[in-house]
């Protein structure tokens, strides 16, 4: 099918009455009156407390008219609620959870915001208190890179301890205590985590000392021993390569001529023209080839022996200790994955038929574009590893990949070892 040239678009417009996505235009009808119901802009945002504190949920919507207002507590309507804001006075423990939402209506249309939580949190400072206990639930040990949830208990002279927050599912806020940490850090939501370089905590031992906010004769203290029998990764895979655009969507076809059905002269409707193509989506782009990796293994020797090991490629260099017992350490530099092809454009949707009698015929769809190839995929890295005659019989511990990437990457060469003298590595 040959393209009808551009320059004779305008001419045809012309002849069939205008043109709107290449179809005659059709008369402008007037539009019903449409009455829209009220829209939330904001819905209330969730409130963080203590107990004894107020909190205040608002609220913007809009709508047609005045908008009457409803609040509700854990879907109970609340008495008197009825404007763009509510207040807690002095939220209590027991409301803890609570969810509040409102309607705004207007005549029968009733529109709901979404629900805002209310979280009541206990301030020590007024609560008796004889000794705060602080443990790591998933410790007590923890691994470089790794980050563990705290736990603080507060013992009162005489009724339940009071837990914080987050893993201890307590009320107690993170707010009440100020952290003095060696080796490792706390955040504001009590999670102790440790660098990922092991000789920032290499021979420490780790330790932590939570204050409660003012009485800093009450105190937790935990000490937190390092492990090193963890799975870690050291990942220098080549990047992936750009994804294709997507192919154009063909333009649709032309309306058909109109025809006549006066009995004095019947004249059958023209026929719509075929729709274009859809244009083919471009290839995505080759995957990135995985570097080279240089690798040092020595030995700490000692009751219980820990693998050193430097992993240096062209753009980074890391640092491991791995205890052979337990622990593994994956080296990879594989191919970066091929880009995704580009989408085929849709094809044009066929022109309607002209009016007239006969109709005129609807002209075809046309064909959808064809998708764009994947791009190959990268061709994995080289890996050499030097390792000191003492740490070859915990070689093991450490695994390779140097694969090339999909689809069809090429696998980088057999990983080279090589035994040598490798001096302590920090």
């Amino acid at each position: 099918m040959s393209r009808m040239p551009s320059l004779l678009i305008p001419s045809l417009c012309l002849l069939f009455g205008g043109c709107m996505g290449h179809r005659a235009a059709l008369p402008a009808q007037p539009a019903s009156p449409v009455r829209e119901g009220p829209v939330f802009l904001a819905s209330p945002a969730d409130q963080k407390v203590r107990a004894g504190e107020s909190a205040t949920f608002t609220c913007l919507a809009t709508g047609p008219g005045s908008l009457a207002y409803q609040w509700y507590r854990n879907n109970v309507p609340i008495q008197g609620a009825q404007s763009q804001h509510y207040r807690v006075e002095a939220a209590s423990l027991e409301e803890d959870g609570a969810q509040f939402r409102v309607t705004a209506t207007s005549g029968h249309q009733v529109a709901w915001s979404l629900p805002a939580t209310l979280s009541v949190r206990i301030w020590l400072a007024q609560v008796a208190i004889d000794a705060l206990q602080a443990q790591l639930p998933e410790g007590p040990a923890i691994l470089p890179g790794q980050r563990l949830p705290l736990v603080i208990s507060a013992v009162q002279p005489a009724g339940p301890v009071l837990v914080t927050e987050g893993r201890g599912k307590g009320q107690v806020g993170w707010d009440n205590f100020t952290f003095q940490a060696t080796g490792i850090q706390v955040d504001a939501s009590g999670n102790v985590s440790l660098p990922e370089d092991p000789r920032s905590s290499d021979g420490m031992l780790p330790h932590l000392r939570a204050e409660l906010v003012g009485r800093r004769d009450l105190a937790a203290e935990l000490d937190v021993p390092v492990r090193y029998d963890g799975v870690f990764l050291s990942d220098h895979s080549g990047d992936p390569g750009a994804p294709g655009g997507n192919g154009l969507d063909g333009m649709s076809g032309f309306p058909g001529s109109p025809g006549s059905c006066d009995p004095n002269h019947l004249q059958a409707g023209g026929n719509g023209s075929d729709g274009w193509p859809g244009g083919t989506g471009w290839d995505g782009g080759p995957g990135a080839a995985g570097p080279g990796l240089q690798v040092w293994v020595g030995l700490r020797s000692g009751a219980h022996p820990l693998l050193q090991v430097k992993v240096v490629s062209p753009s980074r260099t890391q640092f491991f200790l791995v205890d052979p017992q337990g622990g593994s350490l994956l080296l990879r530099a594989d191919g970066g994955r091929g880009g995704t092809g580009g989408r085929g454009g849709r094809g044009g949707a066929g022109g309607s038929g002209g009016s007239g009698c006969p109709d005129g015929a609807n002209g075809f769809a046309g064909s959808d574009g064809s998708s764009g190839l994947d791009g190959r995929g990268g061709q994995g890295g080289s890996i050499t590893v030097r390792v000191d005659p003492a740490a070859r019989p915990y070689l093991s511990a450490l695994r390779f990949s140097n694969k090339g990437g999909w689809p069809a990457g090429e696998d980088g060469p057999p990983v080279a070892i090589l035994a040598e003298t490798v001096d302590p590595l920090w």
